[in-house]
C-alpha cells in the first residue's frame, strides 16, 4: 500500500509541477508578476484538480487522468498568450458566445506558431518525464484496500484545501473594502465573483488563473452578480436648459464607423465627413475600446450587460431559452417608436444575431444581409477582403433609411473601414480591393496628400505599415462617398436641416497592430491607441454650442473633454428634448457632466477603466499613469471608476430582467 500511495504521489507532484510551471509562464507573458498574489489560494484549487487521480485503481487511468489535465493546461497557456497579442487581455469563458462569430474573422495569421510550439513542448515533456519515472518505478501490484485509501487520501486533500481557501477567503473579503461596500459581497468568495464579472483581469491577475477559470465557470449559473443595489425608482438627469430639447423632433441619423479611429477624417481625402466633424460638436478627445457588436448596442442602448449576450442564438425563436423579452423601455428606439420611424442597417450574413437582435432592442425595421455588389461577384463575402463597399451598399438601402412623413431614427454600422490592410497572411481577397482602390485614384491622393495630413502625425513608417494605413484610408475615402449621397439625398428630400447627425468609431485598428503601431504603444495599457471618433452635428446645434461658450461662428466646435460612446444615447435623448432616468445608462448626456471624470471609460473587452490619462484594471493601482498626474487626480479615477460598478451592477439586473437564461 506505502509503495502504491508513493507512486501516485510522484505522479502527482509531477503533474502539479507542471501546472505551477504553466501557469508562471502564462503570468510571465502576460506581463504579470510570477505568482498571484493569493498563491495558495490558486495552488490549493489545483490541488483539487488534481486529488481525483487517486481515486483510479489502476496507475495507468491515473496518468491518463494527468494527460489530460496537462494537455488542457497547456491548451488555455497556448489560447491566452495569443488572445493577449491580438487582444491585449485573456480568454474568458463567456468567449464561448463569440466561437459563431469568431469563425467568420478567423485568420491563421493570428496564430503565433513558436506558442504552438511551446505548448506542445510543454506536452511532450511530461510526457517523456512520466516515462523516465515509469522506467525507474515499476508498477506495483494492487492490494485490496487501494480504493478506500485513495478515497480517504482525496477527502485529506479536500478539506485541507476548503480550510485554506477559507482562510484566503477572510482575507481578500478584510482587503477588499471597496468591492465589499458597493457590491453587498459578504464573504471572499463572493468578492472573488464580484470581481471576476466586472474586472476580469485584475481577477486573473490577483488570484491565479486556476481561481479565475472556477469562478468564471460558476457564472454560467448565474448573472455574476452578488450585490443588493436597489435604485428603487431612480433619479431624472439635471438638464442644461441651453441644450434640453433643442432639436426636439429632429431626424437621428447615427452612423458608427468600423474601425473608426481618429485621425483619419481630412478635408483634403475625406471632405463629407470634415464638414460633418468640424462644423458639428467634435469630441476630440474620445476613446473607445470594444468589439464592434458591444459599442453598436452601447451607441443605441447606453449600456451593455457585463453578463454579455450569446450571439449563437436566434432571439427571435418563441422556443429559445435566450430569448430576448420584448419589455425594454430603455434603448433609443424603443423610446422613439411612438413618434419616429426606427431603423438599423448594416451589410453582413448574420453576424452577432443582428437579424434577431434588432427587432429585439425595439428597431422597427433592419436590413442586416448580404448583397452581391462586389466588383468579384462573389457569391457571399468574408473578412478576407472581399466584403462590401459602403459606396455601393447605400445605393441599395439609401431610400430605405429616411422618411418625409414622420421623423425618422436611422442606425447604419459601417463595413468598408475593416480590416484586414494587406493581402498576405491569407488575406488573398485584399488584393482585389485594393486594384478597385487604386482604379478610384484612392490610393494616389493618400500618397499625394500623406506628407500633408499623415507625416506630422505619424512620422516616417516603414512600407508595411504605410501600406495598411493607405489601404484604411483608402476605405474612408470610399465610406466618405457613401455619406455624401445621403447628405445629397436628405438636401433633396427637405430633411437636412432638421436632421442630427452622429457618428462614432467602435475601436481601433486592431489588425496588423495598426493603431498600437501609429500611437507608440507598448502594450494594451497605453490607452492613445484606443483614440476613435465622435462627433455630432446640426448647425441649430453648433450655433448653440458657440452661443453659450462665446465663441465666433466662424470658430470650430471642439471640445476635448474626455467622452465615450457611452455618452451618446443619453445626450440624444436631451437634445430632443426626453426626460430619462440617468440610472439606467452607464454615462450621462455630455451637456449634463459634472466633472470630466463623469465620462471614465470601462471597457468590457479588457475589463478596465480608462481615461486618457489613465488606465486601471482593478480600481487600486495605474497600469498607466500620463506624466505629472498626481494622487489627487488618481484618488478621483478610482471613486469615479467604483461609482461607475454600483451602476453597472444595477444596469445588469435590468439586463437580467430582458434576457431568459436555462435554468
Amino acid at each position: 500500500m506505502k509503495k502504491i500511495l508513493l507512486k501516485k504521489g510522484q505522479i502527482f507532484l509531477l503533474a502539479y509541477i507542471y501546472l505551477l510551471l504553466i501557469n508562471t509562464l502564462i503570468r510571465l507573458v502576460l506581463g504579470y508578476t510570477p505568482f498571484p498574489k493569493y498563491f495558495f489560494l490558486d495552488m490549493f484549487y489545483q490541488f483539487l484538480f488534481l486529488s481525483p487521480l487517486f481515486l483510479f485503481k489502476s496507475m495507468k487511468y491515473s496518468r491518463i487522468y494527468t494527460y489530460i489535465v496537462i494537455t488542457f493546461a497547456s491548451f488555455l497557456f497556448f489560447a491566452n498568450v495569443t488572445y493577449y497579442t491580438v487582444s491585449g487581455t485573456m480568454i474568458y469563458i463567456g468567449l464561448i458566445k463569440y466561437l459563431g462569430e469568431a469563425e467568420n474573422v478567423f485568420s491563421w495569421s493570428y496564430i503565433k506558431w513558436y506558442f504552438v510550439l511551446a505548448a506542445v513542448t510543454l506536452i511532450a515533456g511530461y510526457v517523456l518525464v512520466t516515462k523516465l519515472v515509469d522506467h525507474f518505478f515499476k508498477d506495483p501490484i494492487y492490494p485490496g484496500p487501494y480504493l478506500l485509501s485513495g478515497i480517504l487520501l482525496s477527502l485529506v486533500v479536500f478539506f485541507t484545501s476548503t480550510i485554506m481557501i477559507q482562510v484566503n477567503s477572510v482575507s481578500i473579503y478584510r482587503e477588499s473594502e471597496d468591492i465589499v461596500e458597493i457590491s453587498g459581497c459578504e464573504d471572499g468568495y463572493e468578492v472573488i465573483n464580484f470581481t471576476t464579472t466586472y474586472l476580469k483581469s485584475a481577477c486573473f491577475k490577483k488570484y491565479g488563473m486556476t481561481t479565475f477559470y472556477l469562478s468564471e465557470a460558476s457564472l454560467l449559473f448565474g448573472n455574476g452578480t452578488t450585490g443588493t443595489i436597489d435604485y428603487s425608482e431612480g433619479s431624472t438627469s439635471e438638464y442644461n436648459l441651453n441644450y434640453h430639447g433643442l432639436l426636439a423632433g429632429y431626424n437621428v441619423f447615427t452612423i458608427m464607423i468600423e474601425t473608426g479611429i481618429s485621425g483619419a477624417i481630412s478635408e483634403e481625402l475625406t471632405p463629407n465627413l470634415y464638414f460633418l466633424q468640424s462644423e458639428g460638436l467634435n469630441f476630440s478627445n474620445n476613446y473607445s475600446k470594444n468589439k464592434t457588436a458591444t459599442s453598436e448596442i452601447i451607441g443605441f442602448a447606453g449600456s451593455y450587460p457585463t453578463s454579455d449576450i450569446n450571439y449563437n442564438y436566434d432571439y427571435t425563436d418563441a422556443n429559445s431559452i435566450y430569448k430576448l423579452q420584448i419589455d425594454n423601455p430603455y434603448t433609443l428606439p424603443y423610446l422613439l417608436n411612438d413618434e419616429y420611424h426606427t431603423s438599423f442597417f448594416h451589410d453582413g450574413a448574420g453576424l452577432y444575431a443582428r437579424n434577431s437582435l434588432m427587432g429585439q432592442f425595439g428597431f422597427e425595421s433592419w436590413r442586416h444581409e448580404f448583397y452581391d455588389v462586389h466588383p468579384s461577384g462573389t457569391s457571399r463575402w468574408n473578412f478576407r477582403g472581399n466584403y462590401e463597399l459602403d459606396s455601393d451598399y447605400i445605393d441599395i438601402v439609401l431610400s430605405d433609411m429616411y422618411t418625409t412623413d414622420e421623423p425618422f431614427y436611422t442606425f447604419w454600422t459601417t463595413l468598408s473601414t475593416h480590416g484586414p490592410y494587406t493581402d498576405d497572411a491569407g488575406y488573398t481577397e485584399v488584393a482585389e480591393r485594393d486594384a478597385y482602390f487604386e482604379d478610384e485614384g484612392y490610393f494616389a491622393l493618400f500618397d499625394q496628400y500623406y506628407d500633408e495630413i499623415y507625416y506630422p502625425l505619424y512620422g516616417n513608417l516603414d512600407s508595411n505599415t504605410y501600406s495598411y494605413l493607405r489601404h484604411l484610408i483608402s476605405a474612408f475615402m470610399d465610406l466618405d462617398k457613401a455619406v455624401g449621397k445621403i447628405i445629397d439625398a436628405l438636401k433633396d428630400a427637405g430633411e437636412y436641416d432638421n436632421t442630427l447627425f452622429v457618428v462614432y468609431g467602435d475601436h481601433e485598428a486592431y489588425y496588423q497592430k495598426l493603431s498600437k503601431t501609429l500611437s507608440g504603444a507598448s502594450s494594451s495599457s497605453d490607452i492613445y491607441q484606443y483614440q476613435t471618433s465622435l462627433f455630432f452635428y446640426n448647425e441649430t446645434l453648433s450655433s448653440k454650442y458657440k452661443e453659450v461658450n462665446g465663441l465666433s461662428q466662424d470658430d470650430e466646435c471642439e471640445i476635448t473633454t474626455f467622452t465615450s460612446p457611452y455618452i451618446i444615447v443619453p445626450t440624444i435623448l436631451d437634445l430632443l428634448g426626453i426626460d430619462y432616468n440617468e440610472d439606467y445608462y452607464y454615462s450621462s448626456s455630455f451637456f449634463s457632466f459634472k466633472t470630466p471624470l463623469d465620462g471614465i471609460f470601462y471597457s468590457t473587452e479588457l475589463a478596465g477603466f480608462f481615461t486618457d490619462r489613465m488606465y486601471s484594471i482593478d480600481l487600486s493601482t495605474t497600469d498607466y499613469l500620463e506624466g505629472g498626474t498626481g494622487e489627487d487626480y488618481k484618488d478621483l479615477f478610482y471613486e469615479a471608476g467604483l461609482a461607475k460598478l454600483v451602476k453597472m451592477t444595477y444596469i445588469d439586473s435590468l439586463y437580467d430582467e430582458w434576457l431568459s437564461y436555462p435554468e
